[in-house]
């Protein structure tokens, strides 16, 4: 176990990302059964492992899903004040994400068995599979493969043999501005992503007066 543990560090020491704060787009395809063509978007996202993720998509529609790391999560439309989002669900895809953008080995070989596959399809040299641990993940999520190219990093989420999503990670800059400038720069000054980002509790305190 403690070989196993080891391995599963050094992998993912190798394939994480090694700055706290950095900025890029997306483009994501999402696949379901009951849909004859996959949904596609694309947009761009803002990591701060001071504060949390700005995953904010241009198109097909405009839409933000802010995940802190003050446990209040967001999703924010065009022309709304946010909704809040809650549940377990949302709590753990938060700790996921915030553990694969931030580059968490601890956390992540805590909850997930990583293996090492060839695929000799692709101009990656290799990929990591990510398998859940516990029963309660693997009732929403089968398995993560990643994929690493020079140019971009390929996350695959396989919930199940009917659903899975595709993202790719391209244009990855650190941030060249102090946190909130930063963020307002890539959304602009009266952005609610950023509000959200940095100063949750003023929101979510916004929205339930608004209700």
């Amino acid at each position: 176990m403690l070989f196993e543990k080891a391995l599963s560090s050094d992998l993912l020491e190798n394939w994480l990302p090694q700055t706290c704060q950095y900025h890029g787009k997306f483009q994501q395809t999402r696949t379901l059964e009951a849909l004859p063509n996959p949904l596609q978007s694309s947009g761009v996202f803002l990591f701060d492992c001071d504060a949390g993720i700005i995953w904010h998509t241009d198109t097909p529609v405009i839409s933000s899903v802010i995940y802190t790391n003050q446990k209040q999560h967001f999703r924010i439309s065009a022309n709304t004040q946010g909704k809040l989002l809650k549940g377990l669900v949302h709590a753990n895809m938060s700790s996921m994400l915030q553990a694969l953008m931030g580059g968490d080995v601890t956390h992540l070989t805590k909850i997930f068995t990583v293996e090492l596959i060839a695929n000799p399809e692709t101009d990656a040299a290799e990929e990591l599979k990510l398998l859940p641990k516990s029963a309660a993940l693997k009732r929403h999520l089968q398995e993560i493969q990643l994929q690493k190219t020079a140019a971009e990093m390929n996350i695959w989420l396989i919930n199940d043999e009917t659903k899975s999503t595709r993202i790719s990670t391209l244009e990855i800059a650190e941030f060249q501005r102090p946190a909130t400038e930063q963020c307002h720069h890539l959304f602009g000054a009266d952005s609610l992503n950023c509000e959200a980002l940095y100063f949750p509790a003023k929101l979510a305190d916004a929205i339930k007066t608004e209700r």
